[in-house]
């Protein structure tokens, strides 16, 4: 009697769903902001699975539904042996499971991930969430890292299906360099917000004006230039009264009159130097400068506490998710004048701009948000909601995503 295997997962075999892989650098990430498009492709009848290195969300995201598998990445590595480690262990995924289609993101997945599914013929579609630290206004950044990552980009792109872009700037800017062709791009809401989780959410008047901020704890988010401004606010001897800017919101105020607080929360990243230190943190609240609370299972709860929600970020955002969901909850929103914040951010209509690493503007910035009056920041938010719901729901998010789905595997 001749005894017979039970079929390889590498078999070429028919499945009656097709099986999707999404592909980031953190599980954490595919949760929070793609838990409800894994969600829908699993209701659309899709073997949905992820990939990413093991943390604590692979249990939720199995909680869901998915099937998560670890992969040897390390976000932050520049290590040779590590990166090709990376490349290796995507290889040998795709090739042991053999996905129909792949979904990657963030800059490291959408280069190894497009080396390994174009080197097994699988289609994929990759989702560029803003240029990060590896390119600035101008172009790449000097050194070895910048040319080297438009050549990636250039040789691994260009074989996608599609990639999507969360912001036209960075959408051209690819283009423009021939890291990726204009008739495979595709420019989304960023990652879209529930509209039916973050609603309206006003703070209650007081003498004292909540800042927070709410993101990864990089150090290219802006914290040292927030804690500077900060540093100014308390070094006043006297805040007198600010006055309301009514409609005027290019008027300057030389004081605010409410005591000012920052609240940060977010993830840290020990030993990362691109991250602040827990010990920078400590000192910033011994100072009494800004306070620190970690990261939430729930971010509403941070913006639940917040008169305004500030980003003063100078890292190649996408388009923030913060500011989207902050704006969904009616807040007032203060970001840097760069392109993924001026997506969700106009200027003097739901929220305000300041230049980027500029500690000064930054200050004044938050002194007018500070000296308007309540009815003025009202106006902020509500504006700031109209626009989400009009622009950034989630569910548009989703069926672009299903559309993508379908086109790409001929269903």
């Amino acid at each position: 009697m001749v005894l017979t295997a039970p079929p390889a997962e590498n078999s070429r075999l028919p499945r009656r769903r097709p099986r999707v892989l999404f592909v980031a650098n953190t599980s954490w990430y595919l949760y929070n902001y793609y838990r409800n498009v894994l969600r829908t492709f699993i209701t659309a009848g899709y073997e949905v699975w992820t990939a990413s290195p093991a943390d604590g969300y692979h249990e939720k995201l199995r909680d869901l539904g998915c099937t998560p598998v670890s992969i040897p990445l390390r976000p932050a590595s520049k290590n040779p042996l590590s990166e090709a480690k990376a490349l290796i262990g995507l290889l040998r995924l795709y090739h042991g499971h053999r996905p129909d289609l792949v979904f990657h993101f963030t800059i490291k997945c959408n280069l190894y991930g497009s080396i390994a599914a174009t080197a097994l013929g699988i289609p994929h579609v990759n989702g560029v969430p803003g240029l990060g630290s590896v390119f600035n206004e101008e172009g790449p950044r000097s050194g070895l890292l910048g040319p080297f990552a438009t050549w990636a980009y250039r040789l691994t792109q260009r074989r996608a299906f599609q990639v999507f872009f969360q912001n036209a700037y960075d959408l051209e800017f690819m283009v423009r360099r021939r890291m990726v062709r204009r008739d495979q791009t595709a420019l989304l809401p960023g990652s879209g917000v529930n509209l039916d989780s973050f609603l309206p959410d006003r703070r209650e008047p007081s003498d004292e004006f909540v800042f927070v901020f709410a993101g990864r704890m990089l150090r290219e988010k802006g914290l040292s230039y927030l804690a500077e401004a900060m540093r100014r606010l308390r070094a006043e001897e006297s805040l007198g009264p600010g006055g309301g800017l009514g409609g005027d919101l290019g008027q300057a105020l030389p004081r605010v009159s409410p005591r000012v607080t920052c609240l940060i929360y977010g993830f840290l990243e020990p030993g990362n130097p691109k991250y602040v230190t827990l010990e920078e943190l400590d000192a910033w609240k011994a100072e009494g400068l800004m306070e620190y609370r970690g990261p939430l299972e729930d971010v509403k709860e941070a913006y639940h506490l917040a008169d305004c929600i500030i980003l003063p970020t100078y890292y190649r955002e996408g388009v923030p998710k913060s500011l989207l969901e902050a704006a969904a909850m009616a807040k007032p929103i203060l970001a840097t004048d760069l392109p993924g914040c001026r997506q969700a951010v106009i200027h003097g209509v739901n929220g305000l701009l300041c230049a980027p690493r500029d500690t000064g503007a930054l200050l004044e910035a938050m002194r007018r948000m500070v000296g308007m009056d309540e009815a003025a920041r009202r106006r902020l938010g509500d504006n700031g909601r109209r626009r989400v719901e009009t622009e950034f729901g989630e569910s548009r998010v989703i069926a672009r995503y299903l559309d993508t789905a379908r086109a790409a595997l001929g269903v």
